[in-house]
């Protein structure tokens, strides 16, 4: 699954990729502002709906999960911050390396060095907010560095420690 904003330009900006078991799209609230940002689901999924009057009396009664929620909000909350402050003082090869290592290690590969696998150049880009061509740019970069090596839909990360270095020095 992944949460998107999208411009009326129609770009895409990916702004998280939920966990399984994540609450997402809460509004306390209903506004009148127009929404510009999706849900869509990348694999079968079971989607939960609470309305506001099924939630205030759970959320009363059961504290733990009032303090859960605030928790997954906090966590998306540092989340976004940590992307606006990439994306305000890192530059893109800066802000591809860590998201390469990001995905990388929360996905391991048994018996493999670290692995992205199944991600386009089109879905990479969409998730830094830069055009695909940019992230091209910035993996041939990476590759003619022998920090990582390519392959369709699959990116190996030859020099972690390398990758570590460009995502934290820039």
């Amino acid at each position: 699954m992944q949460l998107y904003y999208l411009s009326t330009d129609g770009r895409k900006l990916v702004l998280v990729t939920p966990e399984s078991g994540t609450c997402f799209g809460l509004s306390i609230q209903p506004t009148n502002q127009t929404h510009q940002s999706f849900a869509e689901c990348l694999s079968p999924s079971r989607i939960y709906t609470f309305n506001k009057l099924e939630l205030e009396p759970l959320l009363s009664q059961r504290p733990a999960i009032t303090l859960a929620l605030l928790s997954s909000l906090e966590q998306r909350l540092f989340s976004i911050e940590k992307q606006l402050i990439d994306t305000t003082f890192k530059s893109v090869l800066a802000r591809l390396a860590s998201l390469l290592l990001q995905i990388a290690q929360a996905h391991p590969h048994e018996h493999e060095s670290l692995v992205v696998t199944g991600l386009t150049h089109e879905e990479l880009a969409e998730r830094l907010g830069v055009y695909r061509e940019t992230v091209s740019s910035a993996l041939r970069e990476l590759r003619d560095t022998h920090v990582i090596q390519l392959n369709r839909r699959r990116i190996v990360i030859s020099s972690p420690e390398r990758l570590a270095s460009i995502a934290h020095t820039e």
